[in-house]
């Protein structure tokens, strides 16, 4: 029985790594792209029509890291709220076993409610991840727009 819950540690682990790395990928094309819409247009002098069209770009990437940003902290608290579950979880255990069902019942609603706020904290997050991931195309194109037209 023991392997189960080594396995279940170990793919928990895999998993936060995997999205750890996901939210730094969108840190980075997203800060990426700001610097060289910024060094281009800072090199190439456009007129203010094309820079009204980059503008659109600027506001995707920008609210691309925002997103980003959002997702990294929520994962952030999310796992914290998970682990204070846990605790929770712990404590209503031990009371249970110590016979102490009015704080035993206590506990497991301190779990109920973290449990709760840490699967609606981990959605937000992983919605903010999405939206960041799909910010970057849409600049990219509205990029590559604005410079066509120009």
């Amino acid at each position: 029985m023991s392997h189960l819950y080594e396995d279940a540690r170990v793919s928990t682990g895999a998993t936060i790594n995997f999205a750890s790395g996901g939210i730094r990928s969108l840190f980075l094309v997203h800060g990426g792209a700001l610097i060289a819409l910024l060094t281009f247009v800072g090199n190439a002098g456009y007129e203010k029509a094309t820079l009204s069209g980059l503008q659109s770009a600027f506001f995707l990437f920008g609210g691309g890291l925002f997103f980003a940003l959002t997702a990294a902290f929520g994962a952030y608290f999310a796992q914290a709220l998970a682990t204070l579950s846990s605790t929770y979880d712990a404590e209503f255990i031990y009371f249970n076993q110590t016979g102490s069902s009015e704080i035993s019942r206590e506990m497991e609603k301190k779990a109920d409610r973290e449990r709760f706020r840490s699967n609606a904290v981990r959605i937000t997050a992983v919605v903010s991840a999405v939206i960041s991931g799909f910010t970057f195309p849409a600049g990219v194109f509205v990029a590559a727009n604005a410079l066509v037209v120009a």
